[in-house]
């Protein structure tokens, strides 16, 4: 609900959440200001409904066990992979990730098993996290905001590098040759 790189998530702190003025405030990159820049993005009613539920246990909103997320790589992961165990050696692949596992039975006897990595649903292509922040520049264009506004929340520092994030697609090229025809 915000289009923020996946690293200002995870430090974001709660110090940088105003619910009073329903923003968050942070700190980005900049070449050209020592520090870095003031980047602002406002909080609408679904974020304020899921920020407002967790219950702050460290300065970092997001933790795990009291302690800053570091990475949400294995919980990504997890979204779009399932293990499936593997019968024939000639099944793995080069980029397929293998787990190893050696298991004990309760006669004493060990079984080894070799898994590799498979999408959950095949119609769902895996994606990275930072799809996200196009998947928001897209939404944000299709529904008519302008540009300007779209670069705001995403943070750029130059339009061009919005235009990459706002994705064009068939019924959108038709919704303006309607409009103007």
């Amino acid at each position: 609900y915000t289009g923020l790189r996946l690293g200002n998530l995870l430090n974001l702190t709660w110090d940088q959440v105003d619910f009073a003025n329903r923003r968050i405030n942070i700190k980005v990159k900049d070449n050209q200001t020592f520090g870095g820049k003031n980047h602002s993005v406002p909080i609408i009613e679904k974020l304020y409904n899921i920020l407002s539920q967790i219950e702050p246990v460290s300065n970092y909103v997001f933790t795990h066990n009291g302690k800053k997320l570091n990475s949400i790589a294995g919980a990504w992961r997890d979204i779009f992979y399932r293990f499936k165990i593997v019968k024939d050696l000639r099944q793995i692949n080069d980029g397929d990730v293998l787990l190893h596992r050696i298991y004990t039975k309760k006669n004493g006897e060990k079984v080894e098993r070799i898994y590799k990595r498979v999408l959950k649903n095949t119609d769902v292509p895996y994606i990275n996290f930072h799809a996200l922040r196009h998947t928001t520049g897209t939404w944000m264009a299709q529904s008519g905001v302008n540009a300007k506004v779209i670069q705001s929340i995403l943070g750029h520092a130059n339009i061009s590098t919005t235009n990459k994030y706002m994705h064009a697609n068939d019924e959108d090229k038709k919704r303006a040759l309607d409009k103007i025809f």
